[in-house]
């Protein structure tokens, strides 16, 4: 997925798609409207902050919409949602007020910035010839929820995503992200929108800060001067088995659904990845939903080393992972956690404009209230029938 920020990138689209098979392609709309700006960090704060460029308004996001309708199938935009014009205002006066613990970043960005530009783009989106289709990344609130069942409503197609840190993570005992940590109310109207299929995908949004290597030097106490950023890929499958499939909130069918079968029919992908159907890749991973495990350091692979998971206990995880039918990950007996095996085994997968593959159906789940038992509805996917995907045994498995 290529990040664009400027007309000339916009107008490039159907070179990008001819020749290196990218269709999908990312708006970082806290930049909008900065066009012609300095670089005073002051005048220029919302995109210097995040770490990304400048120059996009909507003319720019009009014309990227645009030239992704007309490459058709899969081509999709995905946009970071998020009015930071005003949460400029927010942080005036949350700053004015002396405020600076972790709960100042939640409330510079209310849940009505989230909402007001699902609502806003999804018009935009609706006006391109073809109704390019939307991805929205990281939805996490109420409001936010609303709106895409509004714009699905009026016949667009759009996909929500999540990830784990706002599955899980309160802002006061979390960090600075974008967008920001959200409060129990919305952590509990996320499980919600999940397991009814408003949010249709759950990525792992990993964007860590590098330097320095350790939570300790890593911490500032003052939201406005701590960085942004921590590794998550790490919390992907702990949070969705301890905290949805053990406790009830989720059936192991909805993981696999939101973290494999629909990125790979969004991204374009279906019929190489997301399933184990004949002639798809032998991709899959095992777990293990009993294994209790308090996160220390040992568990974080990526390279910044460290997590404000630790010191946080899970149970559920990956014990191995399996790629085109090889073992690239294990967490061997005598291992504190997963490691890779064997070397770098990723390939680049271009898509092909015009090539349709089947969209994620918008499933719901219906909860039956007694015994807490589950019952998956409108499922459509080839080689099941209804029968065969009912879940009806108790969630403890």
């Amino acid at each position: 997925t290529y990040m664009l920020e400027t007309d000339q990138q916009a107008n490039e689209i159907p070179q990008y798609a001819e020749e290196h098979g990218v269709t999908s392609y990312k708006l970082y709309l806290q930049t909008r409207g900065m066009k012609g700006m300095s670089d005073d960090i002051d005048t220029n704060w919302p995109s210097r902050r995040a770490g990304l460029g400048t120059g996009i308004d909507d003319g720019t996001v009009y014309l990227v919409m645009e030239n992704v309708a007309y490459l058709g199938d899969p081509g999709i935009v995905h946009i970071h949602p998020e009015n930071w014009e005003i949460g400029r205002v927010f942080e005036d006066r949350l700053r004015a007020a002396g405020r600076t613990d972790f709960g100042a970043w939640t409330d510079r960005s209310p849940d009505f910035l989230e909402a007001h530009h699902i609502r806003s783009y999804s018009y935009l989106a609706s006006q391109t010839p073809g109704r390019v289709r939307l991805y929205l990344q990281h939805c996490t609130t109420k409001l936010s929820f609303d709106e895409v069942t509004k714009a699905r409503a009026e016949g667009l197609e759009v996909f929500a995503q999540t990830g784990p840190p706002w599955l899980w993570a309160e802002p006061e005992f979390g960090w600075r992200i974008n967008v920001p940590l959200r409060r129990r109310e919305n952590i509990e109207a996320l499980w919600v929108a999940l397991a009814e299929g408003i949010v249709d995908v759950v990525g792992s949004d990993h964007v860590v800060g590098w330097e320095p290597s350790s939570y300790e030097e890593m911490y500032n106490p003052n939201i406005w001067d701590c960085r942004t950023g921590f590794s998550r890929v790490e919390l992907f499958l702990p949070v969705l088995l301890s905290e949805g499939v053990n406790k009830g909130r989720i059936p192991l069918e909805r993981v696999v659904q939101v973290s494999c079968e629909n990125p790979a029919r969004t991204a374009g992908l279906w019929g190489t990845k997301g399933s184990l159907f004949p002639g798809f890749d032998a991709d899959m991973v095992i777990i293990d939903l009993g294994r209790e495990v308090t996160v220390g350091k040992e568990h974080i692979n990526t390279r910044s080393g460290w997590s404000i998971m630790e010191g946080h206990d899970f149970t559920g995880w990956p014990i191995k992972t399996i790629m085109r039918g090889k073992v690239t990950a294990e967490w061997a007996d005598d291992s504190p956690g997963m490691r890779p095996v064997g070397d770098p085994r990723g390939e680049y997968l271009p898509r092909t404009p015009g090539t349709k593959s089947p969209s994620p159906e918008i499933t719901s789940m219906a909860r039956i209230a007694k015994g807490n038992r589950w019952l998956r509805e409108d499922w459509t996917r080839p080689g099941f029938s209804s029968d065969t995907l009912k879940y009806t045994g108790p969630r403890e498995a």
